[in-house]
């Protein structure tokens, strides 16, 4: 596998400088490095590693770990160039150095490693799924790796980076400034080796691309506390066994690292920028309901702490975006939203304030940047593309940051049209061209509602009756609908009095009824014009060909046949009457089905059931039948050789019958000893059937669930019965019951939502049964809080049960229950039309309507 990891790259600049190396030495690597990036640029990765191994191996002998470092990196870029595998290799190998490497290196190589890792996981998902793990087994080939364990090794690499905190706290990264790509923040937020680290760490811990099962007791960032004060926050004691969840290791850092900054009292601007990236990490991650209340209140709070530091202009920002993120929650149609509909304008405040108070800092680039997108202005329309003559239509109208419209409806040549298009395409000389050929029949200005909340908004524009015609409708913000420093928007529009349906025949032809889109009337003598469209490789364009023109008659309908000479045809149709011109809104594939009344003969099989042991007798039935597509005839008095098959397809028993006059034969087939188990069949010249042959053993007692009693809400404990009997009719008691609890999200609102529908065992264990054969399985009713609460959302949870008896035979069965954020679940299915006189006065009728009530 050869793959590019420029990413290694990304993180770490191979250039190191060191103190303590002699003149002599700083001049043998100094060449070397230049002759690579003479070789680099020359296009001779080869060659170029030679040199770097040559390096790697002087450094090594050497103990000189920044030129290790280096030159390792340049192996590992050079080798994914020209070798295969290459990448699995120098993981392995960069694990082995790690082990060996000195301290602060070691943490240097460790987050090296775990970018690998990472990197490896992501590019190699696709492998992995569907791997168990293995036990007892030197595992050193990443390519026999499972998720778990790749992802596991990933994390305790990042771990490993930062195992030794308060060495790294020690060690400036000024020491490191030739190894850091410098971003554009300030450099006082990493001040030392151990920021940098832990920060890349956490970066990591706030991914969700991790493909893997959860577990019972997986972690959920819920609770209140999370959005508390920094120093709080760091000293509450947080655990979880979900040792594979990254939000978990994530949040273990981040306490971590703010009790780091809260000990440096003169870097605010660190403590500032580390409580800030804790409180973005915790909303992104968190299940609590009220997470948008508790997340505004702590950036207020931390703001007001710091507000005569320049640095909390980060936090104000992130006031502001959050204010803007808000309002998409406004829904003029939901009351319970109204709350969010001036949030724009608010983060407009903010923004404002911002630039103000702290004007050359970079949260005021973002806040100028923020301030343009709540003042941007948006204008489409829609409309109707088919409307009748002389008919009042209106237009819906989407826009933002607009308090006036200009309207232009205008005439143009349909075909004039088709000839610009064809011939712009979409682009301004379109609009330009269609603009000055079109003919001005109505213009008028619409004032535009305007709440000053910077929001999306939408109305309807009615417009006047139009003769029949092609014509276009311009809307734009100005008078002279120019886009230049403005919005202008435009759709083409056809008055016409036809309508039309069609139906596909059977003989490949297409039959049109024409109405009037007023009345609904048959409308004769309408002419039909059909015409292909191909594309001419000469003349580089597509070329219209009429292919024939027919009427509709006296009942308005009329049929294109298939081309004979062709076996198929797309073709347009073109509608006209007088004036009146409609074009057909797609292509017909005309195409002729040619159906033959073919016969054949069938036989199909019945067995006496569905597995066997072997030396058991097979009972079986057959019944011929002759078919032509339509109807169906048993055939009596034929002769069919019956075979028995086994796993190999090799015939084990061969039988000669004849079908009565019923035209139904049976017979019997003995399944001999010795033989292979599995899928046998039955078969003949005109069927065949499969059965199964196990070594298998009668069970001796049954499990059931028994039904559940009661109502139950999430959040309470839930009471799952179950009995196990023998088949004799004696009770087992005291035998073993294995159970696991499986949760899956549902989703029973009428418009369908796409949500992670990911089963999570939230429970196992085991009980016994009493002396009554009875056993009871208790567990809560937990919810995923990370789906909606409304009264669409539902949990399945499943039991599973395994039952094994004293003899070691073991039984399994299943149910599940469905338990939402509703009890109960009303519907009324009234008829969407009702006739009011009847409803009201005439009680004879015995108007009726039901109400459904489910649990």
């Amino acid at each position: 596998m050869k793959t590019k990891v420029k990413f290694i790259i990304s993180f770490f600049v191979v250039i190191f400088l060191t103190s303590n190396i002699n003149a002599q030495k700083m001049t043998f690597y100094k060449t070397r490095w230049q002759k690579i990036e003479s070789l680099e640029k020359k296009g001779l990765p080869k060659s170029g590693l030679k040199i770097v191994e040559e390096i790697y191996t002087k450094a090594k002998a050497e103990n000189n770990s920044q030129q290790v470092i280096k030159s390792f990196i340049y192996k590992l870029k050079y080798k994914n160039q020209i070798e295969e595998n290459a990448f699995e290799k120098l993981c392995k190998e960069l694990d082995s150095t790690v082990q060996k490497a000195s301290f602060p290196e070691n943490a240097i190589m460790n987050s090296m490693l775990a970018d690998m890792y990472w990197w490896y996981y992501q590019n190699n998902l696709y492998k992995f799924q569907g791997r168990s793990n293995t036990v007892n087994f030197e595992n050193n080939d990443m390519q026999t790796w499972t998720l778990d364990y790749l992802v596991e090794k990933t994390i305790k690499a990042y771990t490993n980076s930062v195992s030794d905190p308060a060495g790294l706290q020690k060690i400036p990264i000024a020491n490191y400034k030739e190894l850091i790509i410098e971003g554009n923040k300030p450099k006082n937020l990493r001040p030392t080796l151990y920021d940098f680290l832990v920060n890349k760490a956490i970066d990591f811990f706030s991914n969700t691309e991790i493909s893997l099962t959860k577990p019972a007791d997986n972690f959920e960032i819920q609770e209140a506390y999370y959005f508390d004060e920094a120093k709080t926050f760091a000293n509450t004691e947080i655990s979880s066994s979900d040792f594979l969840s990254l939000h978990f290791h994530g949040i273990c850092l981040m306490q971590d690292l703010l009790k780091f900054r809260l000990s440096d009292t003169k870097n605010t601007d660190a403590l500032i920028d580390a409580d800030l990236k804790r409180l973005k990490f915790v909303y992104g991650f968190s299940v609590n309901p009220k997470k948008n209340e508790l997340y505004m209140t702590a950036l207020s709070r931390l703001e007001k702490k710091y507000a005569d530091i320049p640095f909390s202009s980060e936090i104000t920002i992130t006031k502001a975006y959050l204010y803007n993120s808000l309002s998409g929650k406004y829904n003029l149609k939901n009351k319970e939203t109204e709350k969010y509909k001036f949030y724009k304008k608010k983060a407009l405040e903010i923004c404002n304030a911002l630039i103000k108070k702290y004007p050359k800092t970079h949260a005021a680039k973002l806040a100028k940047k923020l301030i343009a997108d709540i003042h941007n202005h948006n204008l489409s329309f829609e409309t109707e593309k088919t409307i009748p003559s002389n008919s009042v239509f209106s237009s819906k109208l989407s826009y933002r940051n607009i308090n006036e419209i200009y309207v232009r409806i205008a005439k143009i040549d349909r075909h004039k049209y088709l000839k610009l298009s064809n011939k712009y395409y979409y682009n301004r000389k379109l609009y330009d061209n269609i603009f000055q050929n079109a003919v001005t029949v109505k213009q008028f200005s619409q004032k535009l509602p305007d709440d000053g909340d910077y929001n999306a908004h939408s109305i309807e524009l009615l417009n006047n009756g139009l003769d029949v015609g092609f014509y276009l409708i311009f809307i734009s913000n100005n008078k002279n609908f120019t886009y230049e420093k403005g919005l202008a928007s435009y759709k083409s529009l056809t008055v016409s009095n036809i309508s039309y349906f069609s139906q596909k025949q059977d003989d490949g032809s297409v039959r049109f009824w024409l109405t009037n889109r007023k009345t609904g009337l048959a409308i004769p003598n309408v002419k039909c014009t059909t015409w292909e469209k191909k594309y001419s490789y000469s003349l580089r364009k597509y070329i219209r060909t009429i292919k024939g023109t027919y009427k509709t008659d006296k009942n308005g309908t009329l049929s294109i046949p298939y081309s004979e000479s062709k076996s198929y045809s797309s073709l347009f149709v073109d509608f006209s009457a007088g004036k009146d011109f409609l074009p057909s809104d797609n292509s017909f594939y005309m195409h002729y089905y040619k159906t033959e009344n073919t016969k054949s003969e069938r036989t199909y099989f019945f067995t006496d059931r569905a597995i066997y042991r072997p030396g058991q007798t097979v009972y079986f039935k057959g019944i011929s039948m002759m078919s032509d597509g339509h109807s169906n005839k048993i055939i009596t008095d034929k002769t069919e050789i019956v075979t028995l098959y086994d796993v190999n397809s090799q015939k084990v028993s061969e039988l000669k019958l004849t079908t009565n006059e019923f035209g139904t034969f049976s017979g019997t087939f003995i399944l001999p000893q010795g033989l292979l188990n599995g899928q046998f069949r039955i078969q003949s010249g005109y069927g065949s059937t499969y059965f199964s042959v196990e070594e298998y053993k009668r069970p001796k007692f049954e499990v059931r669930m028994l039904p559940f009693k009661g109502n139950y809400l999430l959040k309470e404990t839930v009471t799952a019965e179950g009995e196990a009997k023998s088949y004799s009719g004696a009770v087992l008691s005291d035998a073993n019951v294995k159970y696991r609890i499986i949760r899956t999200p549902k989703w029973r609102g009428w418009r369908f939502w796409n949500f992670n529908a990911q089963p999570t065992e939230i429970k196992n264990g085991s009980v016994k049964t009493d002396d009554k054969g009875k056993f009871n399985i208790n567990f809560k009713a937990i919810p995923d809080l990370s789906m909606p609460e409304n009264e669409f959302t539902y949990f399945s949870y499943q039991i599973i049960v395994d039952v094994t008896d004293l003899n070691g035979e073991t039984q399994s069965t299943s149910t599940y229950i469905q338990i939402g954020y509703r009890a109960l679940q009303v519907s009324v299915p009234i008829s969407g039309i009702i006739d009011k006189d009847i409803a009201e006065f005439d009680t004879s009728q015995n108007f009726v309507y039901s109400i459904n009530t489910q649990n």
